[in-house]
Order: structure tokens, then C-alpha cells, then sequence
């Protein structure tokens, strides 16, 4: 049997790989590594929560304060969260739109980041917070999460946000947000009766 490349494999399979549940099933499984991000993210939080607030004890009599811990940097946990609401967003979208779905190029529409304009797509619906936070993780995603600056100057009005301050409880707060939009769109998803998921090995004689 002659072995496919990967251009062939991709014009035979390209549809089926955008089915609802491909995007939904990438989706479940960023969510899972962003939660354990965040797990791990957790003790340097707390240690920083008891730094700051010692420090702010100490502001009352001296002008300058140090914070005598690590600030923690959880972008990159949000950032794995909002690739995760994207994809489930845009199964979604394919659930509704099957014309979403392209022979040999991904369509225009789910190739987007920008997480409001796609719950919109979706129908799903945010609340002003969810609103203000998903347009912060859309930020997160594109930069925030991957580079230490905006990919050009013309992002410098974004360069510092409210949502960046790094606290227990503002962490804690925004995975809660986060995590109830993701179930607004699993409930919205169509039921599948059964996830198979086997692996196997091929062995390619020359």
C-alpha cells in the first residue's frame, strides 16, 4: 500500500477534522492544561498575597515598599483558556453552519481570536464582566500569554490593563468567569452518544 502524504491525507480527511466535536475535543483538552497551569500557579500566588499584604502594612509608614516574593505570572494558563474557548466557540458555530466547514482552506470566520466577536458568532451571550474580561483574554491570547511586549507600537494602549493585576482572589475570579462561559457552550453543543479515543501503532515498510 503506498503510503499518503501529508497533503493527500489532508484533502481526503480536511472536512472531517472540522467537525463540531474535533473543535470541542482540542477544546476540553487545552481547558485540562490550563486548569493545571493554574493548580501550579497557585502556591506562588498565595505566597505573593501574604508578600503584598505585609507590604501594604508597611506602606503606612514608609513612602516605598518592596514585595518580598515573585509576582506570578499566570498569562499563560488564561491564555491556554481563551485557545480553548475559541475552539469550543467555533464548534459551536460549526454545529449551526455546516457551510462553515471548508474543502480545502479554513474559513475566514474561525480563524479568528477575538473571543466576543466569536460567543457573538456562537450565540452565546456575555454579561458586561464576561464582555470585559474576553476581550483582556483575546489580548492575553494574541500577546499577553506569549510575548513580553504587543507584536507593534499601534498595541501600546494595551499594554497595560486593569486585568493585568496579579492577585489570588482576581485569578480565582476570572477562572471562575471563564469556566462558566465554557459551560454555557458545552450545554449548547450538540450530545454525542459516545467519545472513543484508541490509539494505534503502523508500522511503514519501505
Amino acid at each position: 500500500m503506498a503510503r499518503q502524504t501529508d497533503e493527500q491525507f489532508l484533502q481526503e480527511h480536511y472536512q472531517w477534522f472540522q467537525k463540531s466535536y474535533h473543535w470541542h475535543d482540542k477544546a476540553v483538552s487545552l481547558r485540562a492544561m490550563a486548569n493545571a497551569l493554574y493548580s501550579k500557579a497557585l502556591p506562588g500566588l498565595r505566597r505573593y498575597e501574604k508578600a503584598r499584604n505585609v507590604a501594604l502594612k508597611e506602606l503606612q509608614h514608609r513612602s516605598i515598599v518592596p514585595i518580598k516574593a515573585v509576582e506570578p505570572d499566570v498569562l499563560p494558563a488564561i491564555a491556554l483558556y481563551g485557545v480553548a474557548l475559541e475552539n469550543a466557540f467555533k464548534g459551536l458555530m460549526v454545529s449551526k453552519d455546516l457551510t462553515l466547514i471548508g474543502a480545502r482552506k479554513l474559513s475566514p470566520k474561525l480563524r479568528s481570536h477575538k473571543l466576543v466577536e466569536l460567543a457573538r458568532d456562537a450565540g452565546i451571550s456575555l454579561s458586561p464582566s464576561e464582555e470585559y474580561l474576553l476581550k483582556w483574554v483575546s489580548e492575553v491570547v494574541i500577546w499577553k500569554g506569549r510575548y513580553p511586549v504587543p507584536t507593534n507600537t499601534e498595541r501600546a494602549t494595551h499594554m497595560f490593563h486593569p486585568l493585568d493585576n496579579v492577585t489570588l482572589e482576581s485569578t480565582r475570579s476570572k477562572f471562575q468567569e471563564l469556566r462558566a462561559v465554557f459551560a454555557r457552550i458545552e450545554k449548547a453543543l450538540p450530545r454525542r452518544r459516545m467519545r472513543l479515543r484508541f490509539g494505534a501503532l503502523v508500522r511503514l515498510d519501505d
